[in-house]
């Protein structure tokens, strides 16, 4: 049963987060230009370093996280 409980609270963080994006594009398109300006246009899979350069995708994904907490049945 947890197994379907990690399940649940990912795929609702994951919805909430699309939904922020698309109800707020002017933060998609500042977090499309981090990601752009970390990652200098490259074609290939991000490292853990250039993940940790993305200051601003790890506040909205806070905010989105504290508007709708996850929490354990």
């Amino acid at each position: 049963i947890s197994i379907f409980l990690k399940f649940e609270t990912t795929s609702n963080t994951l919805t909430l987060l699309f939904y922020y994006l698309a109800l707020y594009q002017d933060e998609q398109e500042a977090l499309r230009r981090e990601i752009d300006c970390v990652r200098q246009y490259d074609l290939i899979k991000p490292n853990y370093e250039q993940l940790n350069r993305l200051k601003h995708m790890h506040a909205f994904i806070n905010e989105v996280l504290r508007l709708n907490p996850v929490g354990a049945l």
